[in-house]
């Protein structure tokens, strides 16, 4: 006699059978007793698998021997042998005549099979038994390969031993803005926001991130076993820590709950959504009964539990069929998560001590990481911030990049930069300095653009050799570009490609050729200064020494500063307020708008802008004496600067050491050893370039860098010219707009201060030059084609 045994038998219907996760490593293969009972001392056995594809394995564990193949479907699906070789394979009991043992199934793909064991003797069949076997997909399925779409390829990896990864939620950032609730009105310095992991509702579009999506299918079962005789039981696992809410979302689609206009199950929107949690009853976790009408979402492909991970740690999240009646669970289909902070998943360089600053211990440089090097050590991006970022505030940039980046399918490692660009950087309340909102705000912004100099040597250096990564990637924002750009022409950096966010950088320093044009000229000409001839400004003051093959003062300009910077995209807003171009009349110097502009024009003002040298200043060594008539019976006399008529007799010579400007701060730039004292002096040619040189060009962060070539137009995901690298100048404002929506205002930082609802189109962009974990042959809706 023989049977086929397994305690979730009891509730099976004969079409369904016996249910089995879909698995090919047949050490974690589920499996079914099976038990002989022969007294005939011999025999034949045989063992046939029917019905498709799929493979019965012995289970050896308990001798320590790997599963032992007995029958295929495929190549071998019928094995006979003698009652003594079985009984040698077999696990005897305390009866020698009875065995039970245990048999491993595995199966690539869903479907009904047949397992059927037989015993013959004397050339006739004894005895036999057919247990009927379904193989589904895990109830509870995680986006093991993170292409967003979960499938029969996620199954396997699941049910094959994969590690899924997901943070914990202890980000500040809400709504659509990420500092919505407090854009207006005062509050206390320094801003400190509550936690979205200490409220129990999704805090906006930006609080989307943080939730991980596990897809719901239960198809078969509710087919087989209906919602009366059962229920659809999940567990966290950890009561509290661990927060969900199921929603609509389509399976092949997971992305969806943080890039569209998702609904609850119950029909609320996501993005403000009550999020639930599961309680301890008599000491057990009661679990949360699956609705039916989320259940019945199965049926088109869509159902998916949206979770929040408040603490780190391994968990453990399950779904239960179980008894109605009785409450046996029938099936069990467990998927862990391991949670971590979110720090902890990428690297973070600390390179304020090249201007000689700490942050302190919380920002300490963390270069060894284990996830997710393991997935991709081949590709790393590298993000820099730029100006006015407080180093609590580059901590939150950094956490908002990354997860925003991994959503939208980056297949490499993440590293974020934290560098001196906000000294001199102070706390201003809006009801004090009449400024736009409360914030922070660095006054000396010259000696940040030094200091993006000063770090660009230790930026190179480490990112050459010790970030890791055949290919990296740099993201710079606003005056991180002048870091970045630095490092690559001047300190040999190494980089595949170069993405540019709003560069707070004047487009002549990539294109010395193109980038100045009449209008702009104008613009950022002090009206003072219009009048005089291009000889004795202090952006043409290196052009006296082009005649001197060599002459290191041939640098002292913005022009072809980083000509040989390679490699870009320009991702460039014409709605940017910061590096906003100018019309030549002076700007309101306390808000955002055009703030770069306003920095140029007063270059060597020291009272306005800390810059003591060069710049926008007249000289005091080209005055004429004017006689002023008697005034109160006293000869009067005074002093006016040369006319710009008269500076035209002015020579080249006098000019080179006495310029109409006013002097740079080290007068060893003047004279015969100019030119060595600047070759083995960096930072005098970088200190005089950030505080005294100004720009005649608008910054690249609002338009294209002609040399470039023309700006894409429409969607450039669309593009094939973009992947191919022959779009290298992207207007942001109309070519990052979702489709289907309106026009959106891509100002200095909307890239990261808006969600990724808004900004999914400059994100998805950027990944597709990085390398995505979406299938190349996905359709629009992350189906295979």
């Amino acid at each position: 006699m023989v049977t086929l045994h397994d305690p979730q038998s009891d509730c099976v219907t004969p079409s369904f059978g016996i249910p089995m996760t879909v698995c090919t490593n047949a050490s974690r293969a589920t499996g079914i007793d099976l038990v002989t009972r022969v007294r005939l001392a011999a025999g034949a056995v045989t063992l046939t698998a029917g019905g498709g594809a799929f493979k019965a394995w012995l289970d050896r564990s308990s001798t320590g021997q790997a599963p032992l193949l007995l029958v295929d479907g495929t190549t071998r699906p019928t094995v006979t042998m003698s009652l003594a070789k079985w009984r040698s394979l077999a696990s005897l009991t305390g009866d020698e005549n009875e065995a039970r043992t245990r048999i491993l199934l595995t199966s690539a793909a869903p479907g009904s099979r047949t397992l059927t064991f037989s015993f013959s003797a004397g050339g006739e069949l004894n005895d036999a038994v057919v247990q009927r076997i379904t193989f589904v997909r895990p109830p509870l399925l995680a986006d093991c390969n993170r292409d967003f779409t979960a499938d029969i390829r996620d199954a396997l990896a699941q049910a094959n031993g994969c590690t899924n990864y997901f943070w914990t939620n202890h980000d500040t950032w809400r709504g659509d803005d990420a500092f919505a609730p407090y854009s207006s009105g005062f509050h206390p310095w320094p801003m400190t926001l509550p936690d979205n992991g200490g409220d129990m509702v999704v805090n906006g579009r930006n609080d989307l991130v943080n939730l991980c999506p596990f897809a719901v299918d239960l198809s078969k079962f509710m087919s087989a076993w209906g919602t009366t005789r059962v229920q659809y039981v999940f567990y966290t696992g950890s009561p509290g820590n661990v927060r969900f809410v199921p929603v609509r979302t389509k399976w092949n689609k997971l992305d969806g709950i943080v890039k569209e206009e998702q609904k609850t199950a119950s029909g609320e929107d996501l993005h403000a959504a009550e999020l639930l949690v599961t309680s301890i009853d008599g000491g057990q976790e009661s679990g949360f009964v699956l609705p039916a009408e989320f259940l019945s979402l199965g049926a088109s492909g869509a159902g998916v539990l949206a979770v929040e991970f408040v603490t780190e740690g391994l968990h453990t999240l399950r779904i239960a069929v179980k008894d109605s009646a009785s409450g046996d669970v029938l099936f069990d289909s467990p998927v862990s998560v391991r949670a971590l902070d979110v720090h902890d998943m990428y690297r973070w360089l600390n390179l304020e001590s090249a201007c000689g600053a700490d942050a302190g211990p919380k920002y300490a440089e963390r270069l060894s990481v284990h996830w997710p090097d393991s997935e991709h050590a081949d590709a790393n991006v590298v993000f820099v911030h730029g100006y006015n970022v407080h180093p609590t505030e580059a901590w939150d940039w950094s956490q908002a990049m990354f997860k925003r980046l991994r959503w939208s399918g980056m297949d490499a490692g993440f590293t974020a930069v934290l560098w001196r660009g906000n000294e001199s950087q102070w706390w201003v309340p809006k009801v004090l300095f009449m400024t736009e909102s409360n914030g922070y705000a660095t006054r000396n912004y010259h000696q940040n653009v030094l200091n993006a100099f000063r770090t660009a040597g230790a930026f190179a250096a480490k990112i050459n050799t010790q970030i890791p990564g055949a290919r990296k990637y740099m993201i710079a924002h606003s005056l991180g570009n002048m870091l970045v750009s630095a490092a690559r022409q001047f300190h040999g950096l190494q980089y595949e490609r170069y993405f540019m966010l709003n560069a707070a950088v004047p487009v002549e320093a990539y294109d010395a050729a193109g980038a100045v044009t009449e209008e702009s000229k104008h613009a950022m000409t002090p009206s003072a200064w219009r009048p005089y001839p291009d000889r004795v400004r202090s952006s043409h003051w290196y052009e006296l020494f082009l005649g001197t093959p060599g002459d290191a003062r041939q640098g002292l300009t913005w022009k072809g500063l980083f000509k040989d910077v390679d490699n870009t995209v320009n991702f460039y807003s014409s709605k940017d307020e910061v590096v906003a171009n100018g019309n030549g009349n002076w700007k309101w110097p306390l808000t955002r708008k055009f703030a770069w502009y306003n920095q140029e024009r007063v270059r060597g003002s020291y009272l306005v802008s800390f810059s003591p040298q060069a710049g926008w200043v007249f000289s005091d060594h080209y005055a004429k004496e004017v006689d002023e008539g008697i005034l109160n019976g006293v000869q009067t006399y005074g002093y006016r600067k040369y006319t710009p008529e008269e500076t035209f007799l002015i020579a080249d010579t006098n000019l080179m050491v006495r310029p109409f400007f006013k002097d740079f701060s080290d007068e060893q730039i003047y004279g015969e050893g100019g030119s060595a004292f600047l070759q083995a002096n960096d930072m005098v040619r970088w200190y005089a370039l950030s505080h005294g040189i100004p720009a005649e060009s608008f910054a690249a962060g609002a338009n294209p860098v002609p040399k470039w070539g023309g700006s894409v137009l429409g969607s450039i995901l669309a593009q094939a010219d973009f992947n191919n690298g022959l779009i290298r100048n992207v207007d942001m404002a109309t070519n990052c707009v979702p489709k289907g929506r309106t026009e959106l205002p891509w100002i200095h930082s909307y890239f990261i201060q808006n969600s990724l609802f808004d900004t999914k189109v400059l994100y998805e962009a950027l990944v597709k030059k990085i390398g995505s974990t979406k299938p190349v042959n996905q359709n629009e809706d992350g189906e295979d084609e």
